[in-house]
């Protein structure tokens, strides 16, 4: 009888790991597409991140927390706020919403602060609102499509737009 009880409970820890690991969206799909089809998934602009340099995502269904890893870190001009992605970028996803952001920082005056959750009005029309600090950024959604490219250091975007 012991063996029969110790064997259900080895059953069902293995069971409960697999379960864990399956939690993980795998479509088949590559990091790239992984991660536009989530932002478009939760009515969000699929240009909010710089995806194109994403070699790694993977998404929980169950807490909808995703993580990303680009190429590199990369600082962006969306109208005249200026944005930095880091390497590893972490969130949970909700419509129209990230909240427990990490990883992306926005430049207020001099000092660059981290974004901590977005929201959008309308992914296609509306507004992107950043949560830095203790300020909250507005911005065009429309402004995310037509960003300048994403640079590595913040001297290439503060030349690419004196």
């Amino acid at each position: 009888m012991a063996y029969f009880s110790l064997f259900l409970s080895l059953l069902f820890g293995l069971s409960s790991l697999a379960a864990a690991f399956h939690r993980f969206e795998d479509s088949g799909a590559s990091a790239i597409d992984s991660a536009r089809m989530m932002l478009r998934k939760y009515n969000l602009p699929e240009e909010l991140f710089p995806v194109s340099f994403v070699t790694y995502f993977s998404f929980d269904k169950e807490d909808r927390a995703f993580h990303m890893r680009f190429e590199t870190l990369c600082y962006v001009k969306v109208s005249d706020e200026y944005l930095w992605y880091g390497e590893e970028v972490n969130g949970r996803v909700m419509y129209g919403r990230i909240e427990d952001l990490t990883g992306v920082q926005s430049k207020v005056l001099l000092v660059w602060l981290p974004v901590r959750q977005l929201h959008v009005d309308d992914a296609k029309s509306g507004y992107v609102y950043l949560d830095v600090g203790p300020i909250y950024m507005k911005l065009s959604a429309s402004a995310f499509q037509s960003q300048l490219p994403c640079h590595n250091d913040d001297a290439g975007v503060f030349s690419l737009v004196s």
